[in-house]
C-alpha cells in the first residue's frame, strides 16, 4: 500500500543511498539552491560563460548514464513525461532554427541557459529516478523534505533575529518602504525555491495526523515564511494553495486533523505577528492595493511592470508576424524600459514573457501541457480512489498546480520544471512502482 513520503524513517520503506544517489541529491537540491544560500555566486560566475545554474545543468547530464543499469520502461509511465520530452526536443529544434536564422551562438547560449533549457535538466533527473527501487526513492524524498525544512527554518530564524546566516548575498539589495526605520534588508537569495511543493508535502503530512510534531512545526514555519519575507504574490499563492488542499481534504473527510488546521494556522500567524509585527505590517501595506477598492493599478508596481513586459512580448510577436513559434533564442532590448540594460528574455520578473517572445504561443501551450496532464490524472485519482494517502497526495498536486494559475505572470513552473514538476513526478514514480509490485505479486 502506498504511503506518503515523510521526514521520519519509521514511516517509509527505507534503504541506504548509494554514492550516485547522493550525487543526484547534490544536483537536484543543493546546486539549484546554491547550497541553501551558503555558496556565493561569485565563486562560479564567469561573465557570459559560467554561473552556478549552467554548472547545475552540466552536472545533470551524466545522470541518465550512471546508477542502476535497468530498463527505463517505468520512465515512460511518468504522467506527462512524453510531453516533457517533446518540449525538450522542441527546444533543441528551435535552437537549430535560431542558428539558421542568423542568431549568434553566444546569444542563443545566453538566453537558453537562463530560463529555457531546463526541461532537459528535468528529464535527466527523472530518468535517473525511474531506475531506482521504491525504498531509495522514498529516502531521496525524505532527504528533499529534510533539506527543504532546514532551509525554511534557517531562513525564518534569520528573518526573526536579523542574523544573516547566508553567505550568498543579494547582488542588488531590495529596499522596502519600511514602516519602522532600522529594519535590516531582506536577503532574498535565501528564499527557498521549492516553497510551494515543499510546503504542500509538509501540509498533507500535517493533515495525515500521525505521530510526530516536528513535521507540523515545519509546515507552520514554511507557511509563514513568505509573510516574513513580505513576498506578496508568494504569500497569496501559498495561502490559496493551502486552502485548496484543505478544502479537498475536508471534502474527502480523511481525518479529524482537518478541523484543527484553521485554528492552528491562525494562532501561528498571530504568534509570528506578535514576534515580528513590523514585517507583517509591511506585508499588509503591500497587499492593501490588491484587497481595497478604489486603489489605482499603478500602486501595484511590480504587477503592472510584469504585465507590461508580457504585453511587450506579445506586441513584438505581432509586429514580426511570429506569434506561433516566436522570435527564437535571442534577447530583445527595444522594450518598455527603453534601454539596453534589461532583457525579459533572460529576466525572471515575468517568465511567461520570455517564453512567448522566444518560443511563441505554441511553445507556451506545449510547456503547460505536462501540468494539465498531471492535474487531470490526480483529479481522477482523488475522486475514484479510496486509499487515504493517495487522495492526500492528489489533493496536494491539485492544490499546487491550480494555485500557480493566478500567478501566471510570475510563476517559474513553466521554465524551471525542477521546482514543482520533478518532485511531484518522483512521487508518481513511487506510485507506479507500487502498482507494478502489486501486479507482480498478484500474478504469482
Amino acid at each position: 500500500m502506498f504511503v506518503l513520503p515523510s521526514i521520519y524513517k519509521k514511516e517509509i520503506p527505507y534503504a541506504s543511498l548509494t554514492l550516485t544517489d547522493w550525487y543526484f541529491i547534490f544536483v537536484f537540491y543543493l546546486m539549484p539552491t546554491s547550497f541553501i544560500g551558503f555558496l556565493p555566486n561569485e565563486l562560479l560566475y564567469v561573465p557570459g560563460l559560467m554561473d552556478y545554474r549552467l554548472l547545475t545543468f552540466i552536472l545533470a547530464l551524466p545522470l541518465p548514464f550512471i546508477g542502476p543499469r535497468l530498463k527505463s520502461r517505468v520512465f515512460w509511465k511518468i504522467p506527462g513525461i512524453k510531453l516533457l520530452c517533446l518540449i525538450a526536443l522542441s527546444v533543441l529544434l528551435r535552437a537549430v532554427w535560431s542558428y539558421v536564422e542568423g542568431i549568434p551562438v553566444m546569444e542563443m547560449f545566453a538566453v537558453l541557459r537562463w530560463n529555457l533549457i531546463w526541461p532537459i535538466y528535468a528529464l535527466c533527473l527523472l530518468h535517473y529516478a525511474s531506475r531506482l527501487p521504491i525504498e531509495r526513492l522514498y529516502v531521496i524524498m525524505r532527504t528533499f523534505l529534510i533539506l527543504f525544512s532546514f532551509h525554511v527554518c534557517l531562513a525564518a530564524i534569520s528573518m526573526v533575529t536579523n542574523i544573516d546566516f547566508f553567505l550568498n548575498k543579494n547582488d542588488f539589495k531590495k529596499s522596502y518602504q519600511l514602516l519602522e526605520q532600522g529594519l535590516a534588508d531582506t536577503n532574498l537569495r535565501s528564499f527557498p525555491i521549492h516553497i510551494f511543493v515543499g510546503t504542500a508535502f509538509l501540509f498533507i503530512l500535517f493533515l495525515r495526523a500521525k505521530s510526530g510534531y516536528i513535521k507540523n512545526i515545519l509546515f507552520l514555519v514554511a507557511f509563514t515564511l513568505p509573510f516574513l519575507f513580505t513576498r506578496r504574490m508568494y504569500s497569496i499563492v501559498l495561502s490559496f494553495q493551502t486552502a485548496a488542499i484543505y478544502s479537498l481534504t475536508a471534502f474527502a473527510r480523511t481525518n479529524k486533523a482537518i478541523w484543527q488546521a484553521p485554528i492552528i494556522l491562525i494562532c501561528v500567524l498571530m504568534l509570528f505577528y506578535a514576534i515580528e509585527p513590523s514585517r507583517f505590517n509591511i506585508w499588509f501595506e503591500k497587499i492593501s492595493p490588491v484587497i481595497e477598492e478604489g486603489i489605482e493599478p499603478e500602486n501595484i508596481g511590480t504587477y503592472v511592470f510584469r504585465q507590461r513586459l508580457l504585453e511587450d512580448s506579445i506586441k513584438s510577436l505581432d509586429e514580426n508576424k511570429k506569434s506561433l513559434w516566436g522570435m527564437g533564442y535571442q534577447r530583445e532590448y527595444d522594450n518598455i524600459l527603453g534601454g539596453k540594460t534589461y532583457s525579459y528574455a533572460m529576466g525572471e520578473d515575468a517568465p511567461i514573457a520570455s517564453i512567448i517572445y522566444c518560443e511563441g504561443w505554441g511553445g507556451l501551450f506545449l510547456r503547460i501541457l505536462p501540468y494539465l496532464f498531471l492535474l487531470w490524472l490526480n483529479i481522477k485519482r482523488f475522486f475514484f480512489v479510496e486509499e487515504k494517502d493517495l487522495r492526500l497526495f492528489s489533493a496536494a498536486v491539485i492544490g499546487v498546480i491550480v494555485a500557480q494559475m493566478p500567478s501566471y505572470l510570475q510563476t517559474a513552473s513553466i521554465t524551471h520544471y525542477e521546482y514543482i514538476f520533478v518532485p511531484l513526478a518522483i512521487v508518481e514514480l513511487i506510485i507506479i512502482k507500487f502498482n507494478y509490485n502489486y501486479q507482480a505479486k498478484g500474478a504469482t
